[in-house]
């Protein structure tokens, strides 16, 4: 695939967009095992301690 040299913009766009959807996708994803493996409480207790 040839890169053409007038639209590096909007490939670099494009790809700063991807990387960050896949970074809120991770993030989403391991936000949402960590609460959804344990109660609020046992939370609340970790964080207080």
């Amino acid at each position: 695939m040839r890169l053409d040299k007038n639209k590096y913009n909007i490939y670099l766009v494009s790809a700063i967009l991807f990387a960050c959807v896949v970074f809120m996708g991770a993030s989403v994803y391991f936000v949402v095992k960590d609460v959804s493996s344990s109660s609020s409480a046992e939370i609340l207790k970790t964080q207080t301690k």
